[in-house]
């Protein structure tokens, strides 16, 4: 079993996190993904004050940053990633083409694959939500 991808770097401890790689160029999978990281955190309703929006942007340059205010004011927090965080994103399965969730304490438990087309985006939203109720319910953290 490869071991668990820890995630020391992120900003919020003790929060379940959503967590997604903003590309240079914003396309429509990367829309469908900012999309899932504002909404799925609404729909949790009571829950909402466990979960958090991370949108990470490439350290290098300005590229994306206008696209990066614009999360920000989607209830995201939007943090600069160092280049061996940008590493170890691009060295998961999916590497920068996820949505990830990790746990309060760090650990990343689960990948969403970047999908197209808004019936999609919505099911997978749906998906996310069904997962991140599972696992605050059965949660003793965060």
């Amino acid at each position: 079993m490869d071991e668990p991808v820890v995630t020391d770097w992120l900003g919020m401890r003790g929060k379940w996190q959503l967590v997604y790689l903003l590309p240079a160029e914003c396309d429509t999978r990367c829309q469908g993904a900012l999309f899932n990281l504002r909404q799925v955190p609404q729909a949790m309703g009571a829950e909402q004050e466990r979960i958090a929006s991370l949108v990470l942007v490439s350290g290098q340059g300005d590229t994306g940053l206008p696209a990066a205010e614009h999360v920000q004011a989607g209830g995201s927090t939007v943090l600069a990633a160092p280049d061996p965080v940008l590493a170890q994103i691009r060295a998961l399965e999916f590497g920068a083409q996820a949505i990830y969730i990790s746990d309060p304490q760090g650990n990343v438990m689960l990948a969403y694959p970047l999908v197209e087309g808004q019936t999609q985006v919505l099911a997978q939203g749906k998906d996310m939500l069904r997962d991140l109720k599972r696992l605050l319910k059965v949660s003793k953290i965060g």
